[in-house]
């Protein structure tokens, strides 16, 4: 598995009208649930992460929750620089 983090965001941001992005990003995440190893994509962003923190702050669902966090504040950053940049 390969995930790519601006693909991911790409994906959001085409199929998004009307500024609904958290309706589209949380089909897109739950997609991303059901059909990938969420664990290894996880991993990906281990050195952003205190892993001790957030499995005292979200208990047993902390790498759903957290990437869901993360994945969330890379969406919103990818927009921002976007629209920076025109």
């Amino acid at each position: 598995m390969t995930f790519n983090e601006i693909t991911f965001i790409k994906a959001i941001l085409n199929e998004s009208t009307n500024n609904n992005y958290s309706n589209i990003f949380d089909k897109h995440f739950n997609n991303l649930v059901k059909t990938e190893n969420i664990e290894e994509i996880f991993n990906l962003y281990l050195e952003e992460i205190d892993i001790e923190d957030i499995k005292c702050r979200y208990g047993k669902n902390y790498i759903e929750i957290k990437l869901d966090l993360i994945l969330y504040t890379k969406l919103l950053n990818y927009m921002v620089k976007t629209k920076d940049n025109n």
